[in-house]
């Protein structure tokens, strides 16, 4: 029978956050097999204070009925979970007050000798979370208390990354507990469990009941003898001993102490200690943007811990080898069935289709097999004579623009006019000739977040063929849209439903919410897809056929992908793709009220919406807004617009799952206190309003 343990869960809470986690807490150790005892401290503040937040006052309605903590459960717990938020790099003096009165208990040594933890919340990620925890456990030395903290024991604390305690970034109160800090909650009960009870047990001796020996007479416990080392045959030699060490184990020259940092532009003279490298890559990082708060993106920003935890599970797995790692290829043959029927192939057992590393090389691989196919039907007069080219919209992503160069495909490009921002299928037919490769519908304009009319060019594409005999194939570019439309438009058509559509591809790591890293590209059929691009190699063990630019790559992202399908479902993807539609309808109509911009689009297709300036705004632009918001912490990019509207410049705002309504109107309310400052202004402060902002997502 398991040693009985008792756990006290102590904390304070003003607006609940902490008491969220506190309550997590003690239903994981009781699920862990302890008793349990969940207390909080008593408040100290004023009435009048307490009103003043309505989430402190709510608070302290809901946790009326947790009892007050006494010293009567520290003499009780034979370990205790202290929690607190930060304040200003300490616990709050509610937990402080019951601590300070705890000195009768201390000097009578009644403090000692147990196990003790703690967990924390705060408004930002850099607000004092370590220090508060780190002050909380010197008082835990004076105790002379065990302290059992979470560490990187488990592969979760590598999401969270706080190893000194369960801790969470609640910003002004409206960023609610989730699985991430649950599941670090659960990590640090659990393990304080455990090692009360190894504690509280003791050194434990076996005892095994009297067994026969081989000549049937009875035996007690035994031993296993073990010979001393022969000085000649057990000893390895030295240079065996220095080449069994993998020279990252361990610190290198502990002794040492750094007196200047590593050089920068090429290798060190020597290995540094693990923890200070990471400190050096780790500090710099910080200064990076906040990716959640980048608006200019359209690549996933937040998975859960679980699909983290998957990724790091396969990042050693070579995603061409698959051979060597079969399942992981059959993840990525379920992944482009899934995507097949998703996208309505006349026969999606026929389909064909590919991972990528995004979808720029997915739009490489798709125009290679337009251009190879036009080869095929034109060898009497490519290359002599003809001059391939593929006709799309100015607004195409840049990555179409480096296919034609890299594979010396003509450009044709049909430029934006007056209020339409995107391809127009009359003038994109009126391009093409017998050289036209193909034309390119974008499902979800990375410009202004609209569809291509894809079913209108595929019919003007029809008229074409009855007229001159053309048969030109459309490649469906739906990087953000293919996995937009199917969930949240399903009537309208844009995919293999359309014959003349031949491939589509998408980015995995946007709209299908895995970290950067993947994409997809698929064709209706085989004979879409000319076999001559297809290579079959023969590598470490098996024939594999592969089409794709690069070779060696992680399998973690088609991993992830795989776990979001199941994961989601097709409900599932609905309901967050209508959640990102919804918060951009809302921002969209938010940002109109302020009076100063105008709306491009609203967020009614994509999740993405662009604004300009007024007419009559005249002290700032664009550019002004942009570089004001950067200093709030958002990543909101400004660009002027592409042939014959170089006239017009945008803001365009990309809202992602995990940008909630709750930070909209943070951005509402920054802008909002930003414009007096910037109508206030003699004139824009962007002298070359032809130079873009540097984003290029």
């Amino acid at each position: 029978m398991p040693t009985p343990v008792n756990v006290a869960v102590i904390y304070y809470s003003s607006t609940g956050t902490v008491a969220t986690i506190a309550k997590a807490m003690a239903g994981d150790a009781e699920r862990a097999g302890a008793q349990v005892r969940l207390r909080r401290a008593a408040e100290l503040a004023p009435q009048a204070a307490i009103d003043s937040n309505p989430a402190w006052a709510e608070n302290v309605r809901a946790t009326a009925d947790i009892p007050e903590v006494s010293p009567d459960d520290m003499a009780w717990a034979d370990a205790v979970i202290l929690g607190s938020p930060t304040r200003y790099g300490n616990v709050t003096a509610q937990l402080k007050q019951f601590l300070d009165t705890l000195g009768g208990m201390w000097q009578a040594g009644q403090l000692a000798d147990k196990v003790y933890s703690g967990f924390t919340s705060s408004a930002t990620a850099h607000g004092g979370q370590e220090s508060t925890l780190l002050a909380l456990y010197n008082t835990i030395h004076h105790f002379g208390g065990i302290l059992v903290t979470p560490g990187y024991t488990d592969p979760t604390k590598f999401v969270d990354g706080n190893p000194y305690g369960t801790s969470h970034v609640a910003g002004q109160g409206d960023v609610p507990v989730g699985e991430q800090t649950l599941t670090a909650a659960r990590v640090q009960a659990e393990r304080v469990v455990k090692f009360t009870r190894a504690i509280k047990a003791g050194p434990r001796t076996e005892s095994r009941p009297p067994h026969p020996d081989r000549f049937g007479r009875e035996k007690g416990p035994t031993m296993p003898l073990h010979r001393g080392a022969h000085p000649e045959q057990d000893e390895p030699s030295e240079e065996r001993r220095r080449l069994a060490l993998n020279p990252f184990f361990g610190e290198a020259d502990p002794t040492a102490a750094m007196n200047t940092a590593p050089p920068r532009h090429r290798l060190p003279d020597g290995p540094l200690p693990p923890l200070t490298a990471y400190r050096l890559v780790h500090d710099e990082l910080m200064l990076d943007g906040n990716s959640r708060l980048n608006l200019a993106t359209f690549v996933t920003t937040w998975m859960e811990p679980q699909a983290g935890v998957l990724m790091g599970e396969c990042r050693d797995k070579n995603m061409i080898d698959k051979d060597e790692y079969p399942r992981t290829a059959e993840l990525e043959r379920r992944c482009v069935a899934m995507l097949a029927d998703l996208w309505n192939a006349p026969d999606p057992r026929a389909a064909v289709g590919c991972s990528t590393t995004g979808s720029s090389e997915a739009c490489m691989l798709a125009g290679l097999a337009l251009k190879r196919r036009w080869a095929k039907r034109n060898a009497d007069r490519y290359p002599a004579t003809a001059r391939p080219n593929l006709v799309m919209g100015v607004n195409v992503q840049v990555c179409w623009e480096k296919f034609c160069n890299f594979w010396e495909v003509e450009a044709r490009l049909v430029p934006m006019e007056g209020e339409r921002f995107h391809l127009d299928p009359g003038a994109a037919a009126e391009l093409c000739d017998e050289n036209t490769i193909g034309v390119v519908g974008i499902l979800g304009s990375t410009f202004d977040g609209s569809y291509e009319p894809i079913a209108e060019l595929c019919a003007a594409l029809d008229a074409l063929q009855e007229r001159t005999g053309l048969d030109i194939p459309v490649h469906v570019d739906g990087a953000s849209g293919a996995m937009v439309a199917p969930f949240l438009d399903p009537d309208l058509v844009w995919d293999f439903r359309l014959p003349r559509v031949a491939s589509i591809n998408t980015s995995g790591h946007k709209y299908g919410l895995v970290y950067p890293g993947v994409g997809w590209a698929l064709w209706r059929t085989a004979d879409a897809l000319p076999e001559e691009l297809v290579f079959r190699v023969n590598y470490l063990g098996g024939d594999m056929p592969t089409f794709a630019l690069n070779f060696s790559r992680p399998g973690a992202q088609v991993v992830a992908q795989y776990y979001t399908f199941l994961r989601l479902g097709h409900e599932g993807y609905r309901a967050v793709q209508q959640a990102s539609r919804d918060v951009a309808r809302g921002l969209a109509r938010a940002v109109a009220e302020l009076g100063d911009f105008r709306l491009l689009t609203r967020g009614d297709e994509l999740p993405v919406f662009a604004f300009t300036t007024n007419a009559d705004v005249h002290a700032y632009d664009v550019f002004d807004v942009s570089r004001r918001l950067r200093e709030h912490g958002w990543l909101v990019p400004a660009y002027t617009f592409p042939a014959n509207r170089q006239d017009l410049s945008v803001l365009r705002v990309v809202c992602r799952n995990g940008f909630s309504s709750d930070l909209a109107e943070l951005l509402v309310e920054d802008l909002k206190a930003l414009l007096p400052e910037l109508r206030s202004q003699k004139h824009p402060l962007s002298h070359d309003r032809a130079v873009p902002t540097a984003f290029h997502h």
